[in-house]
């Protein structure tokens, strides 16, 4: 399949989105993809989206992405669901991706932080990584917290459904959301995580008479905490507070 497969490809150097998805390809497979010698081939050139999700390529498919991502000059989102990565999986060459999907791979905490230590926080703005954390490995907050806090972090969409967060993971979470400087728009998603439950906003501070002491404040931008399907509360969005405004706390659902 692979051999025919780069034989169209080359028929295709405009091509932009290759969805091999599915496709019973392993690492023999996709090193056969890699043009011979390397840089001959135009098919790749062009390419802007690659989904190779639901392929057994295994840690040693990594190395042949390692070397199939440099040809792809354009390549700016890539999806690798379910292709039976360990903690061992390396991935070299992702500096220039702005969408990257590792789902339901097994990488737990070690290959996580292997894996966000070769990103660019600087390009990245999608990752998915729901269900990378086997039962009984320590969540991955702390790898997660490590790359929102570098400067410059454009990430603007996190997937972290299945990783078995609690209150604290969550939370510190959406402080390195927030940023240290200005405002900062960020989208989560956080299903069958334990989250925190929603929290409501005090009562305003009451003067004499009961009436309140001060003209009450405009309503902060909140944060979200959200519950659907019967799932535990999660997080699904953080947008900063107001300067000097006390935080206001929202429930859906």
């Amino acid at each position: 399949m692979a051999t025919q497969l780069l034989a169209t490809l080359a028929t295709l150097p405009a091509l932009t989105l290759l969805d091999l998805a599915g496709n019973q390809l392993g690492p023999q497979g996709l090193q056969q993809l890699l043009p011979q010698p390397p840089h001959t081939s135009p098919a790749l050139q062009s390419l802007e989206e690659l989904d190779l999700s639901l392929n057994p390529l295994g840690d040693a498919g990594g190395r042949s992405l390692s070397l199939l991502l440099p040809l792809c000059p354009a390549l700016t989102a890539l999806r690798l669901r379910g292709c039976g990565f360990s903690p061992a999986f390396r991935l070299q060459g992702a500096e220039g991706l702005q969408t990257l999907s590792l789902s339901f791979n097994p990488l737990g905490p070690v290959g996580l932080e292997r894996l966000l230590g070769n990103l660019c926080c600087r390009s990245l703005i999608r990752l998915e990584l729901g269900s990378v954390t086997p039962p009984g490995h320590q969540p991955p907050a702390g790898a997660i917290a490590r790359f929102l806090a570098q400067e410059g972090c454009a990430l603007g969409h996190l997937t972290l459904s299945g990783n078995h967060l609690g209150d604290r993971d969550l939370l510190e979470v959406a402080r390195l959301l927030r940023g240290p400087f200005g405002r900062r728009d960020s989208s989560q998603s956080h299903p069958a995580n334990p989250g925190p439950a929603p929290l409501r906003a005090p009562p305003p501070p009451q003067g004499p008479g009961g009436t309140p002491s001060s003209p009450p404040l405009s309503p902060a931008p909140p944060l979200t905490v959200s519950s659907g399907g019967g799932l535990t509360p999660f997080l699904t969005r953080y947008t900063p507070f107001l300067p000097n405004t006390p935080p206001i706390y929202g429930g859906e659902g």
